[in-house]
């Protein structure tokens, strides 16, 4: 069973806590910009090796963040490989809304709009779902070798799964609170969303990196 207050302790325990929140919130901020954003899911990939490996002081430093892109940079390609079928469905489908709307504009396009609005709720909101719920399988397989082979095995996605599937299903439900509760980062300053948003991202992938050695335990992975 995963320790869900571990998680959110942990990082409060390493002596430079507060130079790597700061440094990890400012390159938060500065994901608006995208380029810093592999940065930040290499660095949340390497807490989950260290976690998964029982590192006493799992918090990474910043350093080397060339090799915190790449790593990211892939762990982000795998992502979008998961969700590209979605896009292929997805994407003509809106065009086609688009075209019909501007075709009987002037009857209106209540039907259209039903139509699509169901299209999503029977294919967009369940795939989106099964995603999510196989992301942390998905990321600790990368996390072993940093792989975009081993994250898209998707028989041993399932398998892994499987195998831990209580506590992924409150990790996943607790991740989707926590991201609700970052947002409220804005009601002390609107920078400091960024932090709340980096806090939450450490804990989920410290949850991770705990199944990661479970997974070690039972001699899974």
């Amino acid at each position: 069973m995963v320790d869900i207050g571990d998680s959110f302790k942990f990082s409060f325990k390493d002596p430079d806590w507060v130079m790597k929140y700061m440094i990890g919130g400012i390159f938060s901020l500065l994901s608006i910009l995208i380029l810093p954003i592999p940065v930040l899911y290499g660095y949340y990939i390497e807490l989950l090796q260290k976690v998964s490996n029982n590192d006493p002081n799992p918090l990474p430093d910043w350093k080397d963040p060339g090799i915190k892109f790449l790593t990211g940079l892939k762990y982000i390609g795998v992502m979008i490989i998961y969700y590209l079928p979605l896009l292929i469905i997805l994407v003509p489908t809106l065009v086609l809304f688009i075209i019909m709307s501007f075709w009987n504009s002037h009857t209106g396009n209540l039907f259209e709009s039903g139509l699509f609005g169901m299209f999503i709720i029977l294919t967009v909101v369940p795939y989106s779902i099964f995603i999510y719920l196989l992301q942390p399988t998905i990321t600790i397989l990368f996390s072993k070798n940093e792989s975009i082979r081993d994250a898209i095995n998707i028989g041993e996605v399932i398998k892994l799964f499987k195998i831990k599937w209580e506590d992924i299903l409150v990790i996943s439900v607790l991740t989707v609170v926590f991201d609700f509760l970052a947002v409220a980062g804005i009601l002390f300053f609107i920078i400091g969303i960024f932090f709340t948003t980096f806090f939450v991202q450490i804990i989920r992938f410290h949850l991770y990196g705990q199944i990661a050695r479970e997974y070690k335990k039972a001699q899974s992975i």
